[in-house]
């Protein structure tokens, strides 16, 4: 008897797990092959087959979005025909923007400055020349610890060879300066001039500033030099001169195409004074270029 409830009790789970797993299968494959092929809808991108119920406005408005001429039908062989692609047109070329030169980059305003051949500054000069030593000659002038502020100068660019960003030519430079020193029973005065031929180099910028080195030569000159003691001439008046030689750079700045601001600055060293007479020039002044 016991035998026979373990047999029976076997079949029953037995019958109840293909039971189960049938019912799993069923739902996992609930519609079948063939008719998913045949079915034109699921091949057009529906997921499931329209029974002749169905609403055929419900189909009609999900393929509202598609456009016309994009869908594909496969042929007898359940293959997808190429032709029935629509075609895409290519997109138009982008138009290249030309690159500029830098003749193009430096025209402001309908002025090209690089064509400038002249320039022209002038404007304040004041000096320093080192008084600490007893021969050096502005030990004789030192109204502030060499330095002396009552000076002007010139300065005349010819630009006569051009290159892409770099200007090279002649420059004259002309300068003058008044010295005086007077304490309580001493009085000293005397003038100076500088005059100069120099090479210059001008490099310019993007925007139309210019940056310039130069380097010449010419002749300084002390006139008129007196000295006095309790208000009587001791000595002089006697003039010196000697050649000398310049170096020096300067940065212009152009807020306007014609017209801007210098700086500048120049090693000076006469040869033939009797005196050690080596300075600093420092510059501020307007330039000009046309």
């Amino acid at each position: 008897m016991y035998q026979f409830r373990r047999c029976i009790f076997k079949k029953v789970l037995l019958t109840g797990f293909f039971f189960a797993a049938a019912s799993f299968l069923y739902a996992q494959n609930g519609i079948s092959i063939d008719k998913i092929r045949d079915d034109p809808y699921f091949m057009t991108g529906s997921a499931f087959s329209l029974d002749e119920e169905e609403d055929p406005s419900v189909i009609q408005a999900d393929n509202s979005g598609k456009s016309a001429g994009t869908e594909k039908h496969p042929d007898e062989a359940g293959t997808f025909n190429d032709d029935e692609f629509p075609s895409i047109p290519a997109p138009d070329p982008v138009e290249k923007m030309p690159l500029l030169t830098d003749s193009q980059k430096f025209l402001e305003d309908g002025y090209d400055f690089r064509g400038a051949k002249f320039n022209v500054s002038a404007g304040w000069v004041f000096q320093y020349s080192p008084v600490f030593l007893p021969s050096c000659f502005a030990a004789n002038f030192d109204s502030l610890y060499g330095f002396e502020f009552n000076g002007v100068n010139v300065k005349i660019d010819w630009l006569f060879i051009s290159l892409e960003r770099v200007k090279i030519g002649a420059s004259a430079y002309l300068a003058g300066a008044k010295f005086y020193k007077k304490d309580e029973s001493s009085e000293t005065f005397a003038r100076q001039y500088s005059a100069d031929i120099l090479i210059t180099v001008k490099i310019f910028s993007e925007t139309g500033n210019q940056f310039d080195v130069h380097v010449g030569g010419g002749l300084l000159e002390i006139e008129n030099l007196r000295f006095y003691e309790n208000n009587e001439l001791v000595k002089g008046p006697s003039s010196w001169n000697s050649p000398d030689l310049r170096i020096g750079a300067g940065y212009e700045i152009f807020p306007f195409n014609h017209f801007g601001l210098r700086f500048g600055a120049d090693f000076v060293w006469p040869f033939n004074f009797e005196n050690y007479y080596p300075k600093l020039d420092f510059s501020l002044g307007l330039t000009a270029r046309f």
